[in-house]
């Protein structure tokens, strides 16, 4: 991994915590999710995929009554793996996913190091639901301490679907295999986006702030969740 200086040109708003199942099914009430990993509603929403992540922020801008002009993504009817991403996405005001750089810089929250609490593993507990201390599920969101972003659970429980940065802005090396859907309006057929944080089942490692993994969009696990984004003014 190489450091990199990035500068995202807009203000964002990021949720503090991941969506909820009690949250996801008020858009959703027959949603499934992995019941035998998540004790209590108040868990973060999983066996997501990143369509409807992004159906669930098209849901919610619709519940605000936001203009169509100020929609991230199209109608629910109209997000399909074939449907393609803009560079719209960002310059609009309407719920969404983060983006990579977003989510790295909420992530940290100003550290250089692996972990937004430090390079100590025995700090970790105090901030993520991981591995080591999960007991294998899902905890409720905002138990443990936030970051210095006041974000809860940026690290472990669920991972979290972001959009992969455009490739022509250079931020990131090693795109996936496949790859065709950024920001910019690329040929459709998606098949990967980004996916964040580490979860309730990783080692350490696989929750650093750097660790990045391309998931296909269609794809659903106990493990898989999200927090919204908005572009602000």
């Amino acid at each position: 991994e190489g450091r990199r200086t990035v500068t995202i040109e807009r203000s964002f708003a990021v949720a503090i915590h991941e969506t909820t199942i009690e949250q996801f099914r008020r858009f959703q009430a027959d949603a499934e999710y992995a019941t035998d990993v998540s004790p209590d509603n108040r868990c973060p929403m999983n066996r997501i995929s990143w369509l409807q992540a992004v159906r669930y922020c098209r849901w919610l801008s619709e519940q605000e009554g936001l203009p169509e002009e100020q929609m991230c993504y199209p109608p629910l009817d109209q997000i399909t793996p074939a449907w393609v991403v803009t560079d719209q996405l960002v310059s609009r005001s309407g719920y969404r996913l983060p983006t990579e750089a977003e989510w790295e810089f909420v992530c940290r929250a100003g550290a250089e190091t692996r972990w937004c609490c430090g390079i100590s593993e025995a700090h970790l507990p105090q901030f993520a639901w991981f591995a080591h201390d999960s007991q294998e599920h899902l905890w409720p969101v905002g138990l443990l301490r936030p970051n210095l972003l006041g974000l809860f659970d940026i690290h472990g429980n669920v991972g979290e679907w972001c959009h992969l940065e455009p490739a022509v802005e250079g931020l990131y090396d090693g795109l996936p295999a496949g790859y065709v859907v950024g920001l910019n309006g690329e040929p459709s057929g998606a098949t990967r986006q980004a996916f964040r944080g580490g979860s309730y089942q990783n080692t350490p490692k696989r929750l650093r702030s750097a660790q990045r993994f391309f998931l296909p969009v269609g794809d659903r696990n106990s493990f898989f969740g999200f927090r919204i984004a908005r572009t602000l003014p």
